[in-house]
Formats: structure tokens, C-alpha cells, sequence
């Protein structure tokens, strides 16, 4: 069961599972993990449909995202003046996208860090377990 904490304004509805969304204006949020990666791919590809494919979304969400991005002053869009195909754009990080970008990726490897650091007390414990317990030998049936 997938409940989010996302923020409407006042006050916070909170759920099971936690992720951080982000207000990007009166109607768009977008998680920090969806943020962070748009913001990865956004100034590699030169169109849409490879942006969508190159994150797992669909055209349409792709779009959504990347206006959202752009609103927030995150993005910029500028044409190809001399480009053959009138549809390729080129996607550039603005500071406050190079900023935003930043942020979310120093949360992200903290995140990781504080995950890896857990599992890594959990292995300990295992094998704490594993070597407090005696060894058992496998138990065959004895018929006669």
C-alpha cells in the first residue's frame, strides 16, 4: 500500500510510506527522486519521446514534467535556429535547476548512505546470529 506525504498547501496529509514531493506550482508536484532524474536526463536528450523513453514515462507525463520544471525556472527551452527538424529543442539547466539539482543529489547520497549504514547493522546481526547458533547437521529419515 503506496500513501504519500504531499503537501496541499496547509495542512500535510501523512501516510505509510514516505516520499519527498515537491511543489512545483498551484497544481504540479513531482517527487524528489522523479525531480532529481528529470533533471539528470533533461539537458542530454533533444526531444521528448527519447527524454520519456530514457526515464520510463509516457510522452504525455514527460511533457507535464518538463513544463513543470520549466514554470519553476528549473529548465529552459531553446530551438535549434538552424536545425532541419523544427522539432528539437535543446533543454538547459538554469542556476536554479544547476542548484536544485545539487540539493536533491547530496539528499539522495545521504539517503543511501543512512540505507547502506542499516543494512550493514543488519549483516552484522546475521552473522552475530549465524555464529551464536550450533551448526545443524542436515536430519535424514532412518527407516529400518
Amino acid at each position: 500500500m503506496n500513501i504519500y506525504k504531499i503537501k496541499h498547501g496547509n495542512p500535510l496529509i501523512y501516510g505509510v510510506e514516505y516520499t519527498h514531493v515537491q511543489k512545483l506550482s498551484k497544481h504540479k508536484t513531482m517527487d524528489s527522486a522523479t525531480q532529481l532524474e528529470a533533471l539528470r536526463q533533461v539537458t542530454q536528450q533533444h526531444n521528448q519521446r527519447t527524454l520519456a523513453k530514457n526515464l520510463g514515462f509516457s510522452v504525455g507525463k514527460t511533457n507535464y514534467l518538463l513544463k513543470a520544471l520549466i514554470e519553476k525556472g528549473l529548465v529552459k527551452v531553446e530551438r535549434f535556429a538552424h536545425s532541419d527538424n523544427k522539432l528539437n529543442y535543446r533543454y538547459l539547466l538554469t542556476p536554479k535547476g544547476i542548484a536544485q539539482r545539487i540539493a536533491l543529489t547530496e539528499t539522495f547520497i545521504q539517503r543511501k548512505k543512512q540505507e547502506y549504514d542499516a543494512l550493514q547493522q543488519e549483516l552484522i546481526q546475521l552473522h552475530n546470529q549465524n555464529h551464536e547458533q550450533p551448526a545443524q547437521s542436515p536430519t535424514r529419515d532412518k527407516r529400518p
